[in-house]
């Protein structure tokens, strides 16, 4: 769904001698020979950087929104390390000295993302990659907490939100009437989520026995997988962009990760499910419809935003009035 919602803020535009300067704090001296903007992601600008003396490559990630975001993703990076793959930070700035962002390096990850190979993979493929991302679904919700809520700077949760079904009517009541979601969805379809949410919005509390660290943003572009090219294997090499992670539900990230395409795919979705269960993971017999229900939260909120273009409305237009339409 997101292969083609341009992005927020356009990349920026760093020459060899301004990334030199960035990274010297921790590569004094280094000779950059090699940069490339890294395609994909829809705010931040990445680039992956070869040094002269290091065998390996580099990300340089530039932190296009406020410092506060990527110091929490830096955290929760390396609270999940021992369980979940994720990129290892080697260096972070909550500043610098040319454009004034928060910024990070690490080590490159030599992976792509699902989106880029989706098209390639058979159905025994998708099983197995379904299996795989289930299994490390499973390891990022095993980190639990009293309520659900948002992160403070120090990974604590302060304030108790509401994520029942009387929450996601308050929620839409936010974004839809109070915010400007409900111009952009129209008079009809915003009074038919409604209905909708007094009708069947309860039915998220059946996946909500204990609140659980949820990525927030589990999608295909934020799962780097590595092939094994003479089995075709897969395995989840990395999940990356922790910047939206909140404590929640279980069905955020399921109900984000199975949006169009993944949603089509039955073998991706039993092996999801399989790789989930054995990871340690519960699941409600009718997981896949309360996922969608709950994916109501994020669709209102993407709605509300300010910087949300028409692309990205017409799919959660779509997105909404097939979830009434079941």
């Amino acid at each position: 769904m997101r292969d083609h919602w341009p992005r927020s803020r356009p990349v920026l535009d760093l020459d060899f001698a301004t990334v030199e300067r960035l990274i010297a704090p921790m590569f004094p001296g280094c000779r950059l020979i090699e940069m490339a903007v890294v395609p994909g992601g829809l705010t931040n600008t990445n680039f992956r950087l070869r040094l002269a003396d290091r065998p390996t490559s580099l990300l340089l990630r530039v932190y296009q929104r406020s410092g506060d975001l990527a110091h929490k993703e830096m955290a929760l990076c390396h609270m999940v390390e021992k369980e979940v793959p994720v990129p290892p930070f080697l260096h972070f700035a909550p500043e610098n000295p040319v454009t004034g962002h928060a910024f990070a390096v690490m080590d490159w990850i030599e992976a792509e993302p699902l989106e880029s190979c989706l098209l390639s993979l058979d159905a025994a493929a998708l099983s197995g990659l379904g299996t795989a991302i289930g299994h490390t679904l499973a390891a990022i919700h095993r980190f639990t907490y009293d309520f659900f809520g948002f992160f403070d700077a120090n990974l604590n949760v302060p304030i108790p939100i509401d994520l029942s079904g009387r929450g996601l009517i308050a929620y839409l009541h936010e974004c839809l009437v109070e915010g400007q979601g409900g111009a952009r969805l129209g008079e009809k379809l915003t009074a038919d989520v409604f209905a909708f949410a007094e009708r069947a919005g309860h039915r998220v509390e059946a996946w909500q026995q204990r609140a659980c660290l949820v990525h927030g943003d589990f999608n295909a572009s934020n799962i780097l997988i590595r092939q094994d090219a003479a089995s075709t294997a897969c395995e989840v090499a990395a999940i990356i962009d922790w910047e939206f992670a909140f404590v929640g539900a279980h069905g955020f990230d399921f109900g984000n990760l199975l949006r169009p395409p993944l949603d089509r795919s039955v073998e991706f979705i039993a092996g999801l499910e399989q790789g989930y269960r054995t990871g340690g993971g519960d699941m409600p017999a009718d997981w896949q419809h309360i996922a969608r229900i709950t994916d109501l939260f994020s669709f209102a909120d993407i709605l509300h935003h300010p910087e949300t273009s028409d692309a990205v409305i017409e799919d959660a237009k779509y997105a909404i009035r097939r979830l009434i339409e079941e």
